[in-house]
């Protein structure tokens, strides 16, 4: 049988446990507000990046101005079609998988067709 100081012991490290958790669930939920913050920034400069570039495009720019505008256009697009995959991804449901693995292998098709012209 356990004496009561072995209890009170027990006891001390649940509480110390208790407080450990406390403080990994705080600096979870705030790391968890940056990434979301994070995410939202990101998003925001890709919807002014493609304003900007078709803005540009209109403007008349030389040919080899606006086959990089096409790229990088095609190249921000398609992060966000390989992000918008991971995130179906990460519901995992069982009818998510199919859909998030069609995702990511347009996703790659669409990749492999941008970079045919400069890996050949």
């Amino acid at each position: 049988m356990s004496s009561l100081g072995d209890i009170q012991q027990i006891y001390s490290l649940l509480q110390e446990i208790d407080q450990l958790l406390s403080r990994i669930e705080v600096h979870s939920q705030t790391t968890e507000t940056k990434v979301r913050s994070t995410i939202q920034s990101v998003q925001r400069l890709e919807q002014v990046m493609l304003r900007y570039l078709a803005i540009a495009k209109r403007m008349g720019l030389p040919e080899d101005i606006d086959r990089a505008i096409n790229f990088v256009s095609q190249m921000i697009v398609t992060a966000r079609m390989l992000h918008m995959s991971l995130t179906v991804l990460e519901m995992s449901h069982p009818y998510t998988l199919p859909l998030a693995a069609a995702g990511i292998i347009l996703t790659t098709i669409t990749f492999q067709d941008s970079m045919a012209g400069y890996f050949t």
